[in-house]
């Protein structure tokens, strides 16, 4: 019976406490989100020039890749 009325009252403050902690939660999680994409729009400013030539070399590979293949099968 002890044990009941125990596992309720822990249920009770861990319920008030997820009540106070939600307006928290969303605002670090909101600030969180926002130094990712702040970060990630600084990194791609930062390789501009390293990932357009990536892309770049890429994009060439795929189109002598392509051609290639429709020489090759007729």
């Amino acid at each position: 019976m002890g044990f009941t009325s125990h596992t309720a009252g822990m249920r009770r403050l861990l319920a008030q406490f997820h009540r106070e902690d939600t307006g928290q939660s969303l605002v670090e999680y909101t600030l969180l989100i926002t130094f990712g994409v702040c970060l990630v729009f600084g990194l791609v400013g930062f390789f501009h020039d390293a990932v357009a030539g990536i892309t770049a070399s890429t994009n060439s590979n795929l189109r002598a890749a392509s051609s290639a293949s429709d020489q090759g099968g007729r």
